[in-house]
């Protein structure tokens, strides 16, 4: 049995480090986080056998999924590749909440005073680059720019 409170801990310390350092360094950490999260739950899964427990998540990507299906083979209003865009930007932001649903983590007091610092201290930085009107050039993201 694999305890995942302090897996989990890492990756909400990585995700709130990433939402300032990335755009400079890394544009699709975003991506990259959901990967970890969902090699998480596959550890999860398989380690500790917590299958049942992530049937919220099955629905959820399995509606999606034949949302998708049906858009390719049946309605064909748009190109497979813009169905899968969609696909990937529809999912991103479900399977973190129904990932976090699940794994309830339990965290100790000071894995909650690190979180908590690091949010200010994140928020304090980026209202200094807003302050400062490095926007553009620090916190840039694709979106923006309709790529």
């Amino acid at each position: 049995m694999i305890k995942t409170d302090n897996i989990y801990f890492y990756l909400i310390v990585l995700t709130i480090i990433a939402t300032v350092v990335s755009p400079v360094i890394f544009k699709s950490i975003d991506e990259l986080i959901v990967l970890f999260l969902v090699a998480f739950v596959s550890l999860d899964i398989l380690v500790n056998r917590r299958w049942k427990d992530y049937i919220l998540l099955y629905i959820m990507v399995g509606l999606m999924l034949f949302y998708a299906v049906m858009s390719i083979i049946q309605y064909n209003f748009n190109t497979p590749k813009a169905i899968f865009y969609d696909f990937v930007l529809q999912l991103k932001p479900l399977l973190p909440f129904a990932i976090c649903y699940v794994a309830l983590p339990k965290m100790s007091m000071a894995q909650k005073k690190i979180i908590r610092v690091l949010c200010v201290g994140t928020s304090i930085v980026t209202t200094l680059i807003f302050c400062v009107g490095a926007t553009a050039a620090v916190l840039e993201h694709v979106v923006v720019f309709g790529n």
